[in-house]
């Protein structure tokens, strides 16, 4: 249901857990910038682990105060022209970008053995560098103290992490190519918060920070505005493109009549300007409410990931069909071995402690008004802004 991210470039290839050799390259550094230190360490990782051809591939950990952030790295071999650098971040909040690597859009794929991989021919890093971050803290594999709870906190996270990694030797040379930022459900508060981030600190000219040339953004099923999002809820039940009734009639009627309550209760109350107590307890009846809509659709037992299938728990508790697999494979202390985790870090495909603990207001907020003031202050036509439509149930 919920779906976050490592910061990850690497093109992976069939191979067995048993077969990872993990390379034994490790370099550090830190720089200060408003009074902070931050450090990246980079581990150089075997192309065994994925993809043979791969010109490089490696990962390591941001870390900032109390928290490290797994990030991970690699190289196309493709692509014609320029050839962009692609950040990928799942959603959630709370969910690892490993899932994306190695679920959706990666090198290579998990199989349902949780033992070995597979090549995936239409991988993104066949025509682009992407770099899958798992963030926020407690996210897959990072860890640490810092409780992030709002994007306020991750925009400035990923951005000092952006400048980090585009300082280092490894990453300066990518440093000038477009940089475009991924992402699916969740991340469609993520990638429009971090790229006004990287916009207004490239407006300022600040000689401390680099100038980072954001040229892109597309982000899959996303969630931007629940206000408006919820009220198609129970029209997608019902008339979906796959034809498969969620719902009778009269469940029909009934989520609209929720939705309708959400919205002009309390999500448009949740956006008012009320007192910060009033406005906590408002959002937080938003929240509940949208639960109560999709409980509608739970209740079908389906998986929210394809319609067209039921909801396997016992293979995944969020009814995600590779869950226990992908899980299987990244615990595996080979697997942890090759990309640097320590082994006291358990990854999760989603972590319920980052999303109990989020703003119930950044939960409900709208964040298309972001996307509208990238695209008409000074950047329109370098800015491109897709959204995927999906047959999700929720928004992971």
């Amino acid at each position: 249901m919920k779906r976050l991210v490592p910061m990850l470039l690497t093109a992976l290839a069939a191979v067995s857990v048993a077969g990872i050799v993990g390379g034994n390259i490790v370099r550090s550094f830190s720089f200060r910038s408003s009074e902070i230190d931050y450090k990246m360490s980079t581990k150089t990782v075997s192309g065994e682990f994925c993809d043979p051809n791969s010109p490089l591939s490696s990962s390591g950990y941001f870390d900032r105060h109390t928290t490290s952030l797994l990030h991970a790295n690699e190289s196309t071999q493709g692509g014609n022209g320029v050839i962009p650098f692609v950040i990928w971040l799942q959603g959630g909040p709370g969910c690892s970008s490993l899932l994306g690597m190695l679920e959706e859009n990666g090198p290579c794929l998990i199989n349902d053995d949780g033992n070995s991989t597979r090549v995936n021919p239409y991988s993104w890093t066949e025509v682009a560098h992407v770099l899958y971050l798992d963030q926020p803290s407690m996210a897959g594999y990072s860890y640490g103290n810092r409780n992030d709870i709002n994007d306020d906190m991750i925009e400035e996270d990923t951005h000092f992490f952006l400048q980090s990694f585009f300082k280092r030797e490894e990453g300066s040379k990518y440093r000038d190519l477009p940089l475009v930022l991924t992402g699916e459900s969740f991340a469609g508060h993520y990638i429009p918060a971090i790229a006004r981030r990287i916009w207004k600190c490239n407006k300022k000219r600040d000689r401390d920070l680099l100038h980072l040339p954001l040229s892109g953004l597309a982000i899959r099923n996303g969630w931007y505005d629940g206000e408006v999002q919820i009220t198609s809820y129970a029209e997608m039940a019902l008339n979906n493109p796959q034809w498969i009734k969620l719902v009778n009639e009269t469940e029909y009627e009934e989520m609209k009549i929720i939705a309708a309550g959400c919205t002009r209760r309390d999500m448009h109350k949740c956006k008012a300007k009320v007192s910060q107590v009033e406005r906590e307890f408002v959002c937080q009846k938003a929240v509940e409410c949208r639960h109560r809509l999709l409980d509608t659709l739970y209740r079908q037992n389906i998986s929210e990931y394809d319609i067209t299938k039921p909801c396997v728990q016992d293979a995944d508790p969020d009814c995600d069909p590779m869950g226990k697999s992908l899980s299987t494979f990244l615990n595996n202390p080979s697997t942890k071995a090759i990309l640097g985790v320590p082994t006291h870090v358990t990854w999760k495909e989603c972590g319920d402690y980052v999303s109990d603990q989020w703003s119930n207001i950044d939960l409900n907020a709208n964040y298309t008004p972001y996307i509208s003031e990238l695209l008409n202050n000074g950047i329109p036509n370098t800015i491109q802004y897709k959204i995927l439509a999906g047959t999700f149930i929720s928004t992971e």
